[in-house]
């Protein structure tokens, strides 16, 4: 086999769902035996990017989308209808037992665990499903245990364990194989801040010690903003945007936002500009909309007329971009 030149090449990758119509009713059902309504869902249409290996890639989208579709076809759950895709060299809706070997993949809403039985011994279940040596094992499960503060809660039954501690023992279930490409659909969906830290701190030292590919789909920015460079944005089951998160930030927004606190509430905005706009104010606290050509001489002109007691100079937040291309998409 050639050298692999990407981790994963989506091309033209289209995916129809076809549902049935029912209306309601005892005859309605009755009817329906006969002849059905068919209605066609198209949840993917000509999608198309590449991954590099190593690249930690953040999915992004409102709810219907396309990202839970793309990652089920990407991890082989489900077939396309159309289009080409090959993950790690494999094509992902064949199945071949190198191929899973090779992924992993978590959900923040399912679990891959036994309810019933102890994290260990599902664990143990696994070792066998995926042939992991050992002494790899029991490393592996010390060391992501300690790293979790969970090591007392490996001989606890699943069903026994806070949601939080459940979510740490399917993240450590999904990495026992050490897998070269990993998908995580709201990996810290319900989590506490500190245990979205612990996460977080854990999918980058894990990344930058395999050199495992990473795909995240999140509606908690943090996961995004956190963990990727790049983001691919689905809208209507299209891609709206490919590309670095700065990139995205600098050339959607045109402003930066500036907070000024003066110790006399007596800011003169007429001197700035009719470009420049007044968010907020409390007492002697300022929050200014300001163009992005011209907030240099904005903060030179306040430092050279104001005594200054608070002065910060901010970008838009990843969450306000998201917020105003999905409003400005369903336009």
């Amino acid at each position: 086999m050639e050298d692999i030149m990407y981790s994963i090449e989506v091309d033209n990758l289209t995916k129809i769902y076809k549902t049935y119509e029912k209306r309601p009713g005892l005859m309605a059902s009755f009817k329906t035996l006969f002849s059905k309504n068919e209605i066609f869902c198209t949840a993917l249409k000509n999608v198309s990017f590449k991954i590099d290996e190593g690249e930690i890639i953040g999915i992004i989208g409102p709810n219907g989308a396309g990202k839970t579709t793309a990652m089920k076809v990407l991890s082989g759950i489900i077939y396309p209808t159309e289009g080409q895709v090959t993950v790690s060299g494999h094509i992902p809706w064949e199945r071949e037992i190198n191929f899973k070997k090779k992924i992993s993949m978590i959900a923040g809403n399912k679990s891959q665990l036994m309810w019933d039985l102890t994290a260990m011994d599902s664990f143990l279940w696994l070792k066998e499903i995926y042939e992991v040596p050992k002494d790899d094992f029991y490393r592996i499960i010390n060391e992501l245990s300690s790293a979790f503060y969970i090591k007392n809660k490996i001989n606890t039954q699943l069903r026994r364990l806070s949601f939080g501690e459940r979510m740490k023992m399917e993240l450590i279930a999904c990495i026992l194989h050490s897998p070269q490409v990993f998908f995580m659909d709201e990996p810290t969906i319900g989590l506490d801040v500190l245990s979205q830290n612990n996460i977080h701190s854990f999918i980058k030292e894990y990344n930058q010690k395999t050199g495992a590919t990473i795909l995240i789909t999140s509606h908690n920015m943090a996961d995004i903003e956190k963990l990727c460079k790049r983001v691919i944005i689905f809208m209507q089951g299209e891609v709206l945007y490919d590309g670095k998160i700065k990139d995205l930030i600098s050339n959607y927004f045109t402003f930066k936002k500036v907070f000024v606190k003066i110790d006399s509430d007596n800011l003169d905005l007429n001197e700035f500009g009719p470009e420049v706009h007044l968010i907020d104010k409390q007492e002697n606290n300022y929050h200014l909309k300001v163009p992005r050509e011209i907030y240099k001489n904005v903060a030179n002109i306040i430092w050279s007329k104001y005594s200054i007691l608070d002065f910060n100079i901010q970008e838009p937040g990843l969450t306000e971009v998201i917020e105003q291309l999905f409003a400005n998409s369903r336009r």
